[in-house]
């Protein structure tokens, strides 16, 4: 949607509205309940045109209290006309999804579309009630047997704590808080800078070190993160504290992952509401991964292309609503995607502005990963018997002398292949890709071939098991590969080459610009389809599969043997 911005448009209409209305009852607009709890909910917009005649052009739009549609977006919008009755009788009412944004909201009507609109009533005011609680919690690994649970809050007037332990009615341990958050001077250009942004809250980020409780429940042979919860809340003497989440306690070295993994997901409001992004087909990818139970799950990772919010910071709000079902309940690890990061002359490899402006900066504070620094968004860490790596392609990686490239050659030189058996290489665009996308510069071919002169020979030698690509809206799996050809292992179990899986199929629309043939060294390719894959892995086994989310069936699956004596 193009956002409301032309203030002397909007001065000039007003003395025209105003007098338009001296013939007829004047337009309303109404929201039922105006009350909604901490974790928002559904109200009714119901709207009346008064004696103004209807006109398909006509639309309401969600702002905070007090915005002004000069120059900030609508949260989001409708056409008047999807209600039924509306071009007939001039009165009409939708169902909203409202996601508590730590301020009260109106609804706004109104008439001329989006380009010269006139603004004809506002709404009573929705409260929003208990606007400090924080919300939106989202755990991820901040080193071994340190969790990170960050959460987003109107402020950090107070002494924000996680208490956790064993027994969910009595979390014994506890973290501090520390808090952060962005200005619109942080951010490189528009619409991050302009029609984009309202204030984005605190980001409350605690670190709970879970090793002492690792260490109580292990006995006998038994890991001891099997099927061992633990219990967290959120919250300070002053606002009181969350309801008593959990999640797994995550596997040790050695021991057996379940993950879910998946690229370019994005967000959809359940309402059909229009926003600047939407991706309906991540509803079903997020509730059919939820259906799974997070908790049952060791890692969910995902590869770029986050929530699309290209400086919309209240599509931000939805995209945390949306995966909170997950991000509470399993470690959520995300990897920065050229919707994230891009934009011309701020450090990015790619000189796009497909970030909206953000540059990063949004997305660093809102997932605070274990990175080296700020703008350096490429880390590592373990999940069982996996070592993951995590780069960044919309960074410099050229080898052998930038900082990126020297990070991943130290930590695969460093990788205990007796603890992690299985090392996967991921960074959201893809390594090999069927695609005809040859655009110089940001092409999905021409970065392909970048990211293989930069690391293949590499990977090659580490014996890196997987590479997990995305940024492609489809579903891909090679042979083992390398050099742009299939390699058979000497004997069954031993090593070949990296298998590519690229899983960019989560949400954004299917990218339907494969080659007429496809290359030899492809083994399952689908381009029509959206979903997650799952896997298994202990240390001599690999099982991966491809999952509809709108089905919950199977599409593809593989299974990849480790004899003990590869393993390094």
């Amino acid at each position: 949607m193009s956002a409301l911005t032309c203030a002397a448009v909007f001065v000039a209409l007003a003395g025209l509205t105003t007098a338009a209305l001296h013939s007829g009852a004047a337009p309303t607009v109404a929201i039922t309940p105006a009350v909604i709890g901490t974790r928002g909910g559904n109200v009714t917009v119901s709207f009346d045109l008064g004696g103004l005649t209807p006109s398909r052009s006509d639309w309401f739009g969600l702002y905070l209290e007090g915005e002004d549609p000069a120059v900030t977006s609508p949260i989001k919008y409708l056409w008047a006309n999807r209600s039924p009755s509306y071009m007939t009788t001039g009165k009409g009412s939708w169902q909203v999804h409202v996601v508590n944004m730590r301020a009260d909201m109106v609804a706004m009507l109104f008439r001329n579309g989006t380009t010269s609109p006139q603004k004809v009533a506002t709404s009573n005011t929705l409260v929003v009630q208990d606007k400090q609680r924080p919300m939106h919690f989202r755990l991820s690994v901040d080193a071994p047997d340190k969790i990170r649970i960050t959460t987003t809050a109107a402020n950090a007037d107070t002494r924000w704590i996680v208490k956790f332990g064993l027994n969910p009615s009595s979390l014994a341990s506890e973290a501090t808080a520390s808090a952060s958050t962005y200005s619109r001077s942080d951010l490189c250009g528009a619409p991050a800078t302009t029609v984009g942004f309202r204030d984005p809250g605190m980001f409350l980020s605690a670190v709970m070190d879970v090793s002492h409780l690792r260490a109580k429940v292990r006995h006998g042979a038994r890991p001891a993160s099997s099927n061992t919860m633990v219990y967290y809340s959120f919250g300070s003497d002053s606002t009181g504290f969350s309801e008593v989440r959990s999640f797994q306690l995550p596997p040790g070295p050695g021991e057996p992952a379940k993950i879910v993994a998946f690229g370019d997901l994005g967000q959809f409001e359940p309402d059909g509401m229009i926003q600047e992004e939407d991706m309906p087909p991540s509803l079903n990818t997020t509730r059919t991964i939820t259906a799974l139970d997070p908790t049952t799950q060791n890692l969910i990772l995902h590869i770029g292309d986050i929530s699309y919010a290209r400086g919309y910071v209240s599509q931000w709000e939805h995209f945390h609503n949306q995966i909170e079902p997950m991000s509470s309940q399993c470690v959520y690890m995300t990897g920065i995607g050229n919707h994230e990061r891009d934009w011309p002359k701020s450090g990015s490899a790619r000189g796009s502005d497909d970030s909206g402006g953000e540059c990063g900066v949004a997305y660093e504070t809102r997932f605070p990963m274990p990175r080296p620094g700020r703008d350096q968004p490429w880390y590592s860490f373990d999940i069982g018997v996996v070592h993951f790596v995590l780069v960044s392609t919309e960074h410099d990686f050229s080898a052998p002398h930038s900082a990126q490239y020297k990070f991943v050659a130290s930590d695969l030189a460093a990788v205990d292949r007796t603890k992690t058996p299985w090392v996967v290489f991921a960074g959201h665009r893809p390594y090999y890709i069927d695609s005809t996308n040859e655009d110089p510069g940001s092409g999905d071919q021409p970065v392909a071939t970048e990211l293989r002169d930069a690391f293949e020979q590499l990977l090659m030698d580490h014996k890196v098991d997987f590479v997990f690509g995305a940024h492609h809206h489809s579903y891909q799996r090679t042979c083992p590969v390398f050099k742009g050809k299939c390699v058979a292992p000497a004997a069954k179990g031993e090593y070949a080459a990296p298998i590519v899986v690229d899983i960019g199929m989560a949400g954004a629309g299917n990218s339907r610009n494969v080659e007429h043939k496809t290359p030899d060294f492809f083994v399952f390719v689908n381009d029509s389809t959206h979903g997650f894959t799952r896997i298994d892995a202990n240390a001599t086994s690999w099982s991966m599969e491809y999952i509809c989310g709108a089905t919950g069936k199977t599409m593809d699956a593989f299974t990849v043997s480790k004899l003990a004596h590869t393993r390094g």
